[in-house]
């Protein structure tokens, strides 16, 4: 799974229709479906990219702007909110336990996942970009 998801978050991104950006902050992050590596949502808080990976391409399906600056007015692709979470849009319900990747901006990066109740994490050195993506106990 880990290896799965540094190819994801490797490949080129490519979009159908005009981009609002990308994640451009320091602390950044991923958020895969427990044992899923084929799709994945990417950002630091003010832009949110849903991306799908598909025939050995990345695609990006969504994209919304959030923060004070926007108020999710922004959006581009194919997203709808109507009070759903966006999680269960995308990966449909139930989405399972998501899995979180975050690079924070002193180098290291910080893992989270669910086990039951509980959210255990660990942060890591980031020595390479990939190094975000670690592997996680029950091949999750």
């Amino acid at each position: 799974m880990q290896a799965a998801r540094k190819a994801a978050i490797a490949l080129p991104i490519r979009s159908d229709f005009k981009v609002l950006g990308f994640p451009t902050r320091p602390n950044h992050g991923y958020v895969f479906i427990s044992g899923r590596a084929d799709m994945y949502q990417f950002d630091d808080r003010n832009t949110t990219s849903f991306v799908e990976i598909k025939n050995g391409e990345a695609r990006l399906i969504a994209q919304f702007l959030s923060g004070a600056r926007s108020d999710f007015l922004y959006k581009a692709g194919n997203i709808e909110f109507y009070g759903e979470p966006l999680m269960q849009q995308y990966y449909g319900p139930p989405f399972g336990n998501p899995v979180s990747f975050v690079a924070l901006g002193d180098g290291t990066s910080i893992t989270g996942y669910y086990e039951g109740e509980e959210s255990p994490g660990f942060i890591t050195p980031l020595s390479l970009y990939s190094d975000i993506i670690q592997e996680i106990p029950g091949n999750r």
